[in-house]
């Protein structure tokens, strides 16, 4: 199972609780296996999409604040069966859609889902750590300018070495060929 977390919480969390659900419904492994879940946060309501014939599904789920797990428990099996029952029907999505909607195992209707999926608030659905970022102080800063300098003077070093070496060659083929002028002048 893939699970393409998008929210705030934790997806190890999530996988867990999909994984839970299809477990609950009597989901082959082979369907698990397959199944792919993109879970994104949504403002207020619950909500959720599923190809017919597919094992993809997307679920959108709220803050911590307006989380309800046996609702969004419902929500997956719902969306689950969307792409499980129909693989290989004809479309008889309408007459299977309304019992979907009248089952309360399946639908948000009536506080339904409460019953059947009460289950659902045991499991954990906890929020991503934010790490805290290290903020630079100056005297990080300062040390960071000096290591930095250190280099700079240190490359300009081996560079006015290698130009002082450079010209000293240079001087001394300027004395050989003075004191060679200097020869063929007197002859």
């Amino acid at each position: 199972m893939k699970v393409d977390n998008k929210t705030k919480y934790r997806t190890d969390d999530l996988k867990a609780f999909v994984y839970w659900v299809a477990k609950r419904e009597g989901e082959e492994s082979s369907y698990i296996k397959r199944l792919c879940a993109e879970i994104l946060s949504s403002r207020r309501l619950h909500s959720g999409t599923a190809p017919l014939n597919s094992y993809y599904v997307v679920i959108r789920i709220p803050g911590p604040e307006q989380l309800n797990k046996p609702r969004l428990a419902a929500l997956v099996a719902h969306e689950m069966q969307h792409n499980h029952q129909r693989r290989g029907e004809t479309f008889k999505a309408y007459s299977t859609e309304r019992q979907m909607r009248g089952n309360g195992r399946y639908s948000g209707r009536n506080g339904s889902p409460q019953k059947y999926w009460a289950e659902a608030e045991n499991l954990p659905m906890r929020l991503v750590e934010v790490k805290a970022k290290k903020v630079k102080g100056s005297h990080d800063r300062a040390l960071e300018g000096l290591t930095k300098v250190a280099k700079k003077v240190e490359e300009y070093e081996r560079k006015f070495k290698r130009i002082e070496n450079l010209l000293k060659k240079w001087k001394k083929k300027l004395k050989y060929y003075d004191k060679r002028v200097e020869v063929t002048e007197e002859e």
